[in-house]
């Protein structure tokens, strides 16, 4: 396992995409928040600018959107990668010179984790230090700041388990690129669309008009309302872990959030994904 880790470290460190994708990451983080900052700086002196920024908390909603896409492009890069151990012959190899399928699976998941999470860590380190030369201070507090970062990470542990399953499985990389990156994103989209329902209201107002010509609210019953019983329940569940739908709502809403529950879910969603393609993958002729 050890071997494996260390020949898959040195793979990591070799590879052009990998640190080519870390730099234009944390450059155009660093890029975004500046040109934010310097742009509000037209509206007003400093002082009454980073009020402004401290209380709408514009400039770290644009960190954690920015933190989004990387977790997006992290699919792409992930499926590419292995896909290209796949197809040169390399992850066959390993079997043939006797290592464990477990062991092979498990090291191909621990590398995909940490790729994804320096993907994230190239956007928290540089965008948190122009936050924090710019307006000073996160609105939403330091401990609340980290608990998210820590959210958005592991949200990327549990989209790398994803990764590994469809990148070991699927023999090549272009097909494999493609289907990892359309499955992330109809998990970010059926996560909008499913916490879209949640949040439906059981009455939404019309308006009539009465003979003076005044517009008075009716409240009618929404027919999207889901209501309290098992069903939202279970949709409420499934909708936490989803970790596209996990994205969404982080990006959306920045006091909506709460971070240890959805962290504990993806815990929950590593461990069956990786169980999943460990069995899978016990099973898969690499001929």
């Amino acid at each position: 396992m050890t071997e494996l880790l260390r020949a898959g470290l040195y793979r990591l460190r070799h590879s052009t995409a990998f640190w080519l994708v870390l730099l234009a990451l944390a450059l155009f983080t660093a890029g975004r928040l500046s040109w934010t900052w310097f742009s509000s700086l037209r509206f007003g002196p400093a002082e009454t600018v980073r009020e402004v920024e401290l209380e709408n908390g514009y400039m770290e909603d644009t960190l954690f959107t920015t933190a989004a896409w990387a977790v997006l492009l992290s699919s792409a890069l992930c499926a590419w990668e292995l896909g290209a151990e796949y197809q040169d012959g390399a992850l066959r190899n390993k079997l043939i010179v006797g290592r464990k399928r477990r062991n092979v699976y498990l090291a191909s998941l621990l590398l995909t984790v940490l790729t994804c999470a320096a993907l994230c860590l190239a956007v928290f380190l540089p965008g948190s230090l122009v936050l924090l030369l710019t307006v000073g201070d996160f609105t939403m507090g330091w401990e609340r700041a980290l608990l998210r970062i820590a959210g958005m990470i592991a949200i990327s542990a549990a989209f790398a388990s994803l990764f590994t399953l469809l990148g070991v499985l699927i023999p090549h990389r272009a097909a494999a690129a493609i289907v990892t990156i359309g499955l992330t994103l109809a998990l970010v989209l059926g996560g909008e669309v499913l916490a879209d329902r949640l949040d439906q209201k059981p009455f939404f107002n019309t308006y009539e008009v009465t003979a003076d010509g005044e517009l008075v609210p009716t409240p009618r019953p929404n027919p999207r309302y889901i209501p309290e019983g098992p069903l939202k329940d279970v949709l409420t569940f499934l909708s936490d872990l989803n970790p596209g739908g996990q994205l969404d709502r982080y990006t959306r809403d920045s006091a909506a959030p709460d971070p240890p529950r959805l962290m504990s879910c993806d815990v929950l969603f590593f461990v069956l994904t990786s169980v999943a393609g460990v069995l899978i993958f016990r099973r898969k002729d690499l001929k």
